[in-house]
C-alpha cells in the first residue's frame, strides 16, 4: 500500500484497514504533539474513540466539565460514555454537524476535526490533506 492509499477509503469497507489505522494515527498523534490546534484535538479524540483507547464520545468529550468527570467516574453516563460502533459514529457525526450548523463559539473547529476523522473512519471521505504527512497543510499544522 503506497503512501498516498494510506488516507483513501475503500469503498464497501466497513473500517479503515490496520495499515490505514496506523498510518492516520501517526499522523495524527504527530500533530497532537505539536499543535494545540482545535481541529487537531478534535480528529485526535475522535481517533482515540475509534481505536478504542478510550469510550468518551469526542463531542461530548469537548464539553466535559469538571462536574461531568465527577459523574462519570462515580458511574457510566451513557450520553458521554459509550464505545465507538457503527451506530454511535453516525450519532458522533450528527453531533458534529449540529455544532457546525448552530456555530457553537468554541467548538467549531473541534468538532471540524471530529467530523474529519469520523466521516474518514466511516468511509464517506477521504482523510483531508492537513492529515497527510508530506503535505504542505500538515506541515502548517505542525508549524502550530
Amino acid at each position: 500500500m503506497g503512501l498516498s492509499e494510506l488516507y483513501k477509503r475503500i469503498p464497501g469497507t466497513p473500517a479503515p484497514t490496520r495499515q490505514q489505522c496506523h498510518g492516520a494515527w501517526a499522523a495524527v498523534s504527530t500533530l497532537r504533539q505539536e499543535s494545540d490546534h482545535p481541529l487537531v484535538a478534535g480528529a485526535y479524540t475522535a481517533a482515540e474513540w475509534t481505536l478504542q483507547l478510550t469510550d468518551v464520545r469526542p463531542i461530548a468529550r469537548a464539553r466535559l466539565t469538571d462536574d461531568d468527570v465527577v459523574r462519570i467516574a462515580a458511574g457510566d453516563d451513557p450520553a458521554i460514555v459509550h464505545p465507538a460502533d457503527p451506530g454511535m459514529v453516525g450519532q458522533e457525526v450528527l453531533a458534529a454537524i449540529d455544532v457546525l450548523e448552530h456555530r457553537r463559539s468554541g467548538d467549531e473547529s473541534v468538532a471540524l476535526g471530529v467530523y474529519v476523522w469520523l466521516t474518514w473512519w466511516a468511509g464517506q471521505r477521504d482523510l483531508p490533506e492537513q492529515f497527510i504527512p508530506a503535505s504542505d497543510a500538515f506541515e502548517h499544522l505542525r508549524a502550530g
